[in-house]
């Protein structure tokens, strides 16, 4: 696999397992139609961790903000550090920095 931009080669067989059509019904049965919203909601736990920075990229400034929104109504009490990149395709992308490393934050 291609290591991206950044360096960091993804796992596509980890997202095989979630396009089975049996796979979506099941999560829709208990996340409800909304599966963005739930996806949003996933991801805005690990993002309001405190060592947590988030990249956001979408098509637009306003599309950027409703993500960046989404991911803050996740339960967790830290404020999400995130910046918005316009571009193509939509992205999120969390980092974990290590624990106790101090960025000023």
């Amino acid at each position: 696999a291609d290591p991206g931009p950044m360096g960091v080669e993804g796992a596509p067989e980890l997202l095989e397992p979630i396009r089975l059509p049996d796979v979506l019904d099941m999560v829709e049965q208990v996340a409800g139609p909304d599966l963005i919203l739930w996806g949003t909601t996933v991801f805005g736990k690990p993002a309001r961790r405190a060592n947590a920075r988030v990249r956001i990229r979408a098509a637009s400034d306003a599309d950027g903000r409703w993500i960046y929104q989404q991911l803050a109504n996740a339960p967790g009490e830290n404020r999400i550090r995130a910046g918005i990149d316009i571009g193509l395709p939509p992205q999120v992308t969390i980092l974990l920095l290590p624990a106790g490393w101090d960025v000023g934050g």
